[in-house]
């Protein structure tokens, strides 16, 4: 599966690794299993990581659904998202996925990175801005 998330309870964070190429059943797959490890909690930060991918498939519609799927579980909605692409592909498709999450109504926090101890270092303040 090229999607792996793993819950770190003590950093308050959820890390998902994608690899190969990434679809949205891919993404929609990995949410029941984030939701039901035993150290999952509601608002956890989530760091995508999206180094080892290659491609996406994502469409605008997919991304828009995936949204509206994320948005409708409580658990998830709000907490601060950043996603880390070194792929030009992938950064722009990222940054596509971010600015449609900030036209949704309630958006919660998400900034795109091409630096893993950036992101890490915005999900420690998701409040501030940042600069990818």
């Amino acid at each position: 599966m090229p999607l792996h998330a793993a819950v770190d309870a003590e950093a308050r964070l959820v890390r998902i690794d994608a690899s190969g190429l990434v679809t949205l059943e891919d993404l929609l797959g990995g949410i029941e299993p984030m939701l039901g490890d035993p150290s999952f909690e509601a608002g956890m930060g989530q760091l995508i990581d999206l180094r080892s991918a290659h491609d996406t498939s994502l469409t605008h519609g997919e991304m828009r659904r995936l949204i509206e799927v994320l948005n409708a579980e409580p658990r998830i909605h709000g907490s601060p998202v950043a996603v880390v692409a070194t792929r030009p592909v992938l950064f722009g498709v990222a940054r596509m996925y971010e600015a449609l999450v900030e036209q949704s109504s309630s958006p919660p926090p998400i900034r795109v990175f091409d630096e893993m101890a950036d992101a890490l270092a915005w999900l420690r303040r998701p409040g501030e801005s940042a600069s990818p």
